[in-house]
């Protein structure tokens, strides 16, 4: 008992069997206070993850777009991120054959390949004190950094070190290399959307040096129809082209499989429904292209670590 009460802190302690009762009715109120307090700094510690707060904020302005500049820039403020409003400037990193990775590492739903990156990111961001990194998709990861310049090319230059050293540590860490495109730099945090779309833009770029027809083809079909029992052969079909050409230009530009870019897809939509419905989950599964619940259920496991469950509890206040 005598260790059990030193191991939590408490700083008095009955060592004295023959304490007056006043005296230990006086300590062991002193102990309870005192375990109160620890108890209350327990569990805010230990039950409020700011990651996935801050991860929700994020979500709902920048893909979402649910919040106003006013509402964000205040969580921006209560939650401590390492951002202003001004001379902004945002990256988006991916991870060619995301799911080649995965199998090696033997991370079936990508958990632990996050937190490795998250942790190798978010370390690096501490360094410069600066900057926020968001999961952009499973084989993606947003970066937004502030640099004060009024030369845009000083900031992307800037931007592009940090990268490089990104590179670098995820190659000694994860032997793996990383794509990533660069914005604009910006003012104001109502532009954050319009500048991702700038960044994934340039990352398609970068990847390849160029984009590629069929493959843009590609991409429209699967946003026009993820809602239906869509395959490699019936979106192949609809370039024009066979489905093993399909299958190689769209990994080759893209830097993700087919089936990667539908499931990613499918699965932001269904975060979102998740996020603004009550519908069941097989209704759910059905409106984005899954007709077995069962096996949404595992694809929305593997690629956001949670079930529709357990996100809607946990992910949604």
């Amino acid at each position: 008992m005598l260790q059990q009460a030193l191991s939590l802190g408490v700083s008095s302690y009955l060592l004295k069997v023959t304490a007056e009762p006043v005296q230990i009715e006086q300590i062991l109120e002193g102990v309870k206070n005192e375990l109160d307090v620890q108890d209350k700094g327990f569990f805010q510690d230990q039950y409020i993850d700011y990651s996935l707060i801050k991860e929700q904020i994020l979500d709902d302005f920048i893909y979402y777009r649910k919040l106003p500049v006013d509402v964000f820039a205040d969580y921006v403020k209560r939650l401590k991120m390492r951002l202003t409003d001004r001379g902004l400037i945002l990256a988006v990193i991916r991870l060619p054959n995301y799911d080649k990775l995965i199998e090696t590492i033997q991370d079936e739903h990508g958990r632990k390949l996050r937190s490795m990156l998250l942790t190798i990111i978010n370390k690096r961001l501490a360094s410069y004190d600066s900057g926020e990194v968001q999961r952009d998709t499973p084989s993606s990861y947003l970066l937004i950094f502030n640099y004060d310049t009024a030369i845009e090319t000083q900031a992307q230059e800037f931007l592009k070190n940090i990268l490089l050293e990104l590179k670098t540590d995820i190659q000694s860490s994860l032997e793996v290399d990383i794509h990533y495109g660069i914005s604009s730099q910006f003012d104001g945090y109502g532009k954050l959307p319009e500048k991702r779309d700038e960044a994934l833009a340039d990352l398609e770029k970068w990847s390849q040096g160029t984009t590629n027809p069929k493959v843009e083809i590609l991409k429209k079909y699967v946003s026009e129809h993820f809602t239906e029992n869509i395959s490699l052969q019936s979106a192949a079909d609809f370039a024009g082209i066979t489905a093993s050409y399909a299958s190689h230009l769209f990994t080759q530009y893209a830097g993700i499989s087919f089936t990667v870019h539908l499931n990613e897809v499918r699965i932001e939509k269904a975060k979102q429904i998740l996020k603004t419905s009550t519908l069941m989950i097989s209704e759910i599964s059905r409106k984005v292209g899954f007709w077995d619940a069962t096996y949404f259920i595992r694809v929305f496991k593997k690629y956001t670590g949670y079930s529709p469950d357990e996100y809607r509890k946990k992910v949604i206040p």
